[in-house]
This record gives structure tokens, C-alpha cells and sequence, in this order.
């Protein structure tokens, strides 16, 4: 009897987090920002500890400049799962995307301290030299960009932010070798 009922379940389907997620994505492509709210914890209520729910919250929420209930979707996020490195990749882009490079430099920083994998640790040495980019000082940028190519050395984002530095130089023919090392590694 149990396994018909657990037969009949499965069957039945019914509201899927990812399912409504997906939804609340929708609306907010329609600029819906209300309903896709409403949307998305829904999805957080079938499912918890969501954290791909979080995360759109917490951006629907930085859209909007709505920094407290960003930073409480990401916050649940981070501690659903404290060593997700998405958490401090998307926390650390929002802070950029407000030019608060301070912030974002230390959020990806907490990110080494948990030891991460060599890839990600390239993905961290690439985001702070993109971080110098912005703040004007290619230097110390392709030091960091250097690094994370020796770390992965077919991270094409790392030769594409180097092409900009070669760039801010004036050096073309070398921001030229670099863009087009990024486009042999990602088409």
C-alpha cells in the first residue's frame, strides 16, 4: 500500500520549486517585479533552502537598488550553503556593478579563505584584476590576470580583461593577440 501511495505521488506531480522559479524568472522578464517576488517565495516555500531562488530575489531585489533585501537573499544563501562560490561570485559582482570595489575585492577574498579549487581561485585572480580595470590601474590588474592564467591557462575572460589593459596602453596589436586568445578559448 505504501509504494501505490508513494507511486500516486510521484505521479501526481504538483508544484516544483525549480518549476516555479522558472515562472517567477518569466515575470520578471516581463517586468512583473511584484509577481515574480510573490513567485519566487513560492518556490521558497516548497523548497527551503532553494538557493537559485535566493539568488534571483536577492538580483531582482539589487535591479530595484533595494540593497537590504538583496543582502538577505544572498545572506540565506550563504548560509544554506557557506561554500556555494556563486554566493560570493554574485555578491561580489553586485558590488562592482555599484563601482563599491572595496567591498567586492574583500567579498571575493572571503571566497579564498575557504580554500577553494584551482579553477575558482583563477575566477577569483581574474574578478579582482577586472576589479583593477575599472579602478584605472592596469599593473596591478594584470597581476592578477597573469595569475589566473597560470592557474588556468584556457580562462578565456582572463584574456579578454588582459586584452583591455593592452588596450588602455595603447598597445593594439598585443590587445589584439589577447581578444582573439579569448575567442579561441570561448567562441
Amino acid at each position: 500500500a505504501a509504494l501505490e501511495a508513494a507511486d500516486r505521488a510521484i505521479m501526481a506531480g504538483g508544484p516544483f520549486a525549480r518549476c516555479v522559479r522558472l515562472k517567477g524568472l518569466c515575470f520578471w522578464a516581463q517586468a512583473e517585479r511584484e509577481k515574480a517576488i510573490s513567485t519566487l517565495q513560492q518556490a521558497l516555500e516548497l523548497e527551503p533552502n532553494f538557493i537559485w531562488a535566493c539568488h534571483t530575489l536577492a538580483e531582482i531585489h539589487l535591479d530595484h537598488q533595494d540593497w537590504p533585501n538583496a543582502l538577505r537573499y544572498f545572506g540565506r544563501a550563504a548560509a544554506i550553503n557557506p561554500t556555494d562560490p556563486g554566493n560570493h561570485f554574485l555578491l561580489a559582482e553586485a558590488f562592482m556593478d555599484v563601482e563599491a570595489y572595496d567591498i567586492a575585492f574583500a567579498e571575493l577574498e572571503k571566497l579564498r579563505l575557504l580554500d577553494p579549487p584551482e579553477r575558482i581561485v583563477a575566477e577569483i585572480e581574474n574578478a579582482q584584476g577586472f576589479i583593477w580595470i575599472q579602478r584605472e590601474k592596469p599593473d596591478r590588474a594584470m597581476v592578477h590576470l597573469k595569475r589566473a592564467i597560470r592557474l588556468e591557462p584556457e580562462l578565456a575572460v582572463a584574456y579578454y580583461n588582459m586584452g583591455l589593459v593592452a588596450y588602455q596602453y595603447q598597445k593594439h596589436t598585443q590587445a589584439e593577440r589577447f581578444f582573439k586568445t579569448a575567442i579561441k578559448y570561448d567562441p
